[in-house]
């Protein structure tokens, strides 16, 4: 309802969106180094009109689910995990998607797994959420042309489901190319010393499923134009927390601060990383960036 509220990560402001749409309060919390939700910030935020905490696993990396949880339950909240860049990471053990009351995933095609087009699945062990969910995604339909309630089309063609199994079969070979060479990266960067740089990473506990290999670096622009002119392509994925976003340019946003996510935001970027990357490639990679701040 319009008194319910949402929190979740100032960072990932599209979550913001299906909150709006649903006729509650989205609620923006601050985020740790890593991109993940600040638990200390998300306490702040909470009040007794919060129903909702929504996770978001950016790049694929997981922030401290135990401490999410022990949250979640001390304040009788929902959980919900936005799994779209995340499907197949695990944390000690348990895949994502799991530990809230829904786990959401996109199958959009640069995705972990994804399809030729856009599409996506959410998953749940609540009986009730499941059978809502069979008829939220056809207008609502109890059985054919019964709508129970108004509700859209988000149904994924056969055509797209055949394909996503098709490459659901390579998942885990192509996966287990991309953390390969994720860990290339991270040796590269720990024998490069490069203090200027810090490099993103999930938790401990996590088994994290990478979806992209991001920095934190210093004088971040001018070094995507350095490693520019070396041929090495570099983007700034989500550059914008949400009060630097026009959309949500009210005072409801823009008055609140979110220092970490700001800090963050001017420093993020992403290096190149798909599974026809070579290791020697990522030598050249990282050997420009310490040449950069020489």
């Amino acid at each position: 309802t319009k008194y319910d509220e949402v929190i979740f990560p100032v960072n990932a402001y599209p979550t913001a969106f299906p909150v709006l749409l649903s006729g509650a309060k989205p609620v923006p919390a601050d985020i740790d180094e890593n991109g993940q939700l600040s638990i200390p910030d998300v306490i702040s935020k909470i009040t007794n009109k919060t129903k909702v905490i929504i996770t978001v696993y950016l790049y694929g990396l997981t922030g401290n689910l135990d401490q999410l949880l022990k949250v979640v339950k001390e304040y009788d909240t929902i959980l919900l995990e936005d799994c779209a860049q995340a499907f197949g990471t695990h944390y000690k053990g348990k895949p994502v998607g799991t530990f809230g009351n829904a786990g959401c995933f996109s199958f959009y095609p640069t995705k972990n797994l994804g399809t030729l087009g856009d599409g996506g699945a959410v998953i749940t062990n609540n009986i009730d959420l499941h059978t809502y969910l069979l008829q939220a995604k056809a207008y609502g339909e109890q059985r054919r042309y019964k709508s129970a309630f108004i509700s859209g089309h988000s149904r994924l063609p056969e055509l797209q489901a055949g394909i996503l199994n098709v490459f659901f079969e390579n998942f885990t070979s192509v996966m287990r190319k991309k953390k390969q060479l994720y860990r290339a990266y991270m040796n590269v960067f720990e024998r490069s010393n490069i203090s200027d740089v810090m490099i993103l990473r999930s938790d401990p506990y996590s088994d994290p499923m990478p979806h992209l290999f991001v920095i934190r670096a210093a004088k971040r622009n001018k070094l995507k134009q350095y490693l520019q002119k070396k041929c090495i392509p570099t983007l700034i994925h989500y550059p914008y927390p949400i009060h630097k976003v026009r959309a949500f340019q009210t005072s409801i946003y823009t008055k609140r601060n979110f220092p970490a996510a700001e800090r963050f935001s001017k420093e993020i970027l992403s290096l190149p990383f798909h599974e026809y990357l070579a290791e020697n490639d990522i030598e050249y990679i990282v050997k420009s960036i310490k040449a950069f701040y020489a």
